[in-house]
């Protein structure tokens, strides 16, 4: 075929004059792109974008959760590479209720807020003094991004 009849297919000059095929985004391609927006019922198109969300200080019907979770050395593990008083909370469940001090929590635990507790940073960059701007990791691994979180 010639490159007439594949348009979807561009030759191009690489390094030292030598020619190469690359391919040109696709009728399939460009289809992925607009299956994110979505018709509403007024035939206006809308965007959806999965993994978003938009938090606010308005009031409003956030549900809240009350911790239950007891302080457990094997859920609740110290961090290698912060000072020994900042425990890991792998998920929103695990946040240790009877435990004064802080704890990185992930961030869906702002879905849920608790009573009881305060924001005091979010690793690696917006923390107090006196902790370390480092991505926590536990074994030897970075976790994923931390809130810091105190009980009051």
């Amino acid at each position: 075929m010639t490159e007439k009849e594949r348009p979807e297919q561009a030759m191009r000059s690489g390094r030292h004059g030598m020619r190469r095929q690359t391919s040109q985004p696709t009728s399939a391609t460009r289809t992925s792109v607009a299956s994110a927006y979505r018709q509403v019922p007024t035939n206006v198109p809308a965007v959806g974008v999965k993994g978003v969300v938009w938090y606010t200080d308005l009031p409003g019907g956030c549900p809240t959760f009350t911790p239950t979770h007891a302080y457990d050395p094997a859920d609740n593990p110290f961090y290698d590479n912060l000072p020994h008083d900042i425990v890991e909370a792998g998920s929103a469940a695990t946040v240790p209720a009877d435990r004064k001090g802080l704890v990185g929590a992930p961030i869906s635990l702002l879905a849920n807020w608790p009573e009881g507790y305060r924001l005091v940073g979010m690793f690696p960059s917006h923390l107090p003094e006196g902790v370390p701007r480092v991505s926590p990791m536990i074994g030897g691994r970075p976790t994923f991004r931390r809130l810091l979180v105190e009980r009051i």
